[in-house]
């Protein structure tokens, strides 16, 4: 039995999907609403017997570890090692990369001192907050940090005195590598030091809640002169660039509220946890990545930017803006007024605040609003160039709207600034807006689905040349992991999840008829695209003669 057998043994489809969302019985069988597409009545049904579920809306499905990849968003890996945690199954690093086993190795082993490193800074903290005269133990209150956040967040304390240096060297621990994780560090003498010294740390994680670094944050009073935050290096393990802090720990209350709350900093969003916003997450500073941008885009489609209120804040949430608008994404502004300088500051101003949102060109045209209005003509061009540069970022729809506005608050006339607009677009970054997920438009996922129940209802154990062609066109049509090589791998793969939607579909002989016409409108909609490919003509023309047989 190979590990994954193992692990389907020991977990059953009804406990893994139930973890994630609520599920109700349905004879045999449980119901529940489909996390995957909008939907109000629940269409994804979960086979214990079979080990398996199938939404019969947008025709996901599969076992335990297809449902984790797809809610988790993550690897197959990745889900391996999750439900491997949840079953108790301990796994080989075979059973988890592809790597040489001395990278592997070493990956591990950074891993596992990082988690050392937590979990001794966070002891550390612990301790101290016993006396609650200690310094540090004021600075947690003065914070709000609650044991229950402390705990949640994993925050602990770096002390002075090379402390975790001398710690590894007792323990007999690999210095080089503590060096190469950032939990160490070389002075100017060459000689090893201790990275993170008289500062509180909070551990920064990975997709799957694995320590990868460390946010360093001095307590004042600060007796030396230094950066007010200290960042782990970037290494194999640490790239800032990739990774949004609290993801694991917001995911599913992001999935849940359909937005995230975008702060700049960790302890934004411990505070916002704080305050009960459980779906915030920081961009490790005002420096983001597209492709952290790309990551949000997996987990919803609105975003509330809460950056701090000081110029560098308001630079980058024009970008963070522009960037995300590009993706497809919608930006509103957190109404923050303007005697906070943050988010945490103005969330600890008084219990129970309920924050706000506008929509963010909205914000920015009331907030500019003298200037753009204002009769000194330098002063008024600047911010109307401002605002250009932001429009230029929409769709054309909202490009026109937008324009309306600002030619009723300014006095220009739409036609100069739809000129002037042409050329803030030319300027604005012009990468295509793929979202990292490949996404199915409603009309194609009732054709996928269509071909799901057709197969599950119609098929008979023989197919011919038609059905064949059929099934890639559909393949070439729909890049997902649904389809396998070859019409008879996909069917052996697929067969429990038939049997499963065969159960679930009414016996009307009509019905699939009807799902076989619009298969066809479907794909002569397609020639086009077919006729360019000699490969794809063929296979068009052999489903149009021969049909299903």
């Amino acid at each position: 039995m190979n590990i994954w057998e193992n692990i389907k043994n020991r977990l059953t489809v009804d406990e893994v999907i139930s973890s994630y969302i609520p599920i109700q019985s349905n004879g045999s069988n449980y119901r529940c609403v489909c996390p995957f597409h909008k939907e109000k009545s629940p269409s994804l049904i979960i086979s214990p017997q079979k080990g398996i579920w199938h939404c019969f809306g947008c025709g996901q499905g599969g076992d335990i570890f297809r449902f984790v990849e797809e809610y988790e968003h993550i690897s197959k890996s990745d889900a391996l090692q999750i439900l491997a945690k949840k079953a108790g199954v301990e796994l080989e690093q075979k059973d988890i990369v592809k790597t040489s086993p001395e990278q592997t190795n070493r990956q591990d082993s950074g891993l596992k001192y990082l988690t050392f490193g937590a979990d001794t800074y966070h002891k550390i903290l612990l301790k101290l907050l016993q006396d609650k005269t200690n310094r540090i133990t004021q600075y947690c209150l003065s914070r709000g940090l609650t044991p229950q956040i402390i705990e949640q967040f994993q925050i602990g304390y770096a002390p002075t005195g090379n402390f975790l240096l001398k710690l590894s060297q007792k323990h007999g621990l690999d210095l080089n590598l503590l060096l190469e994780v950032g939990i160490l560090r070389k002075d100017d003498g060459k000689d090893l030091k201790d990275k993170f010294t008289d500062r509180l740390i909070l551990p920064i994680w990975n997709k799957i809640g694995q320590v990868i670094g460390f946010t360093g944050r001095s307590i004042p009073p600060d007796k030396v002169e230094r950066p007010k935050y200290l960042n782990s290096p970037q290494s194999i393990w640490f790239n800032k660039s990739q990774i949004w802090y609290g993801w694991h720990l917001a995911r599913p209350y992001i999935l849940q509220e359909k937005k995230v709350i975008v702060v700049e900093g960790n302890m934004d969003v411990v505070a916002s946890f704080s305050a009960g916003l459980s779906y915030t997450m920081a961009s490790q500073g005002t420096s983001f990545t597209e492709a952290q941008i790309k990551m949000l885009s997996t987990v919803t489609k609105t975003i509330w930017l809460a950056f701090d209120n000081d110029e560098a804040g308001k630079l980058s949430s024009d970008k963070f803006f522009k960037i995300a608008t590009l993706y497809g994404l919608s930006v509103q502004k957190v109404l923050i007024p303007e005697s906070f300088k943050d988010l945490d500051e103005f969330l600890k101003s008084e219990p129970n605040i309920k924050l706000q949102a506008s929509p963010y060109l909205d914000y920015i045209l009331k907030e500019k609003h003298s200037q753009l209005a204002n009769s000194n003509p330098d002063i008024q061009k600047i911010a109307i160039l401002s605002a250009l540069d932001l429009i230029s970022a929409l769709d054309a729809i909202s490009r026109e709207q937008y324009l309306i506005k600002l030619n009723q608050i300014s006095g220009l006339s739409v036609t100069a600034l739809s000129s002037q607009l042409t050329l803030a677009i030319n300027n604005v970054t012009t990468q295509p807006a793929e979202p990292a997920r490949e996404i199915i438009e409603n009309k194609d996922k009732t054709i996928l689905v269509s071909w799901q129940n057709l197969i599950a209802t119609s098929y008979q154990g023989n197919y011919g040349k038609g059905l064949q062609s059929l099934y890639l066109l559909l393949k070439y049509i729909f890049p997902l992991e649904l389809f396998e090589s070859n019409l008879e791998e996909y069917i052996i793969r697929s067969q429990e999840e038939f049997e499963l939607i065969k159960e679930n579909l009414q016996n009307n002989p009509e019905i699939p008829r009807l799902w076989a016409e619009s298969i066809t409108s479907f794909i002569d909609n397609k020639t086009v695209q077919f006729f360019q490919n000699p490969d794809l003509q063929d296979y068009y023309l052999t489903w149009k003669q021969k049909g299903l047989n």
